[in-house]
């Protein structure tokens, strides 16, 4: 696995909206991808998330003070 790289089962939800599935998803930079399993070679899709940050645990991200847009 490279460096800063995670990986996981996830649920997304289908195409429609009315199903939820699980996918191996892996998350490197700035990209998710999602694969239909944890051996699939290729993924089945992937997500740019620009402008979006990750954090090492819930509640150690800094709130975002919206009256001035800082600490984003």
């Amino acid at each position: 696995m490279q460096k800063g790289m995670r990986k996981g089962y996830l649920s997304k939800r289908s195409s429609d909206n009315t199903k939820w599935h699980t996918k191996w998803f892996a998350l490197l930079q700035n990209m998710l991808f999602y694969f239909e399993t944890d051996s699939s070679s290729r993924p089945s899709g992937l997500y740019l998330l620009e402008g979006c940050r990750t954090c090492p645990a819930p509640g150690t991200c800094p709130t975002r003070d919206r009256s001035t847009g800082s600490g984003w």
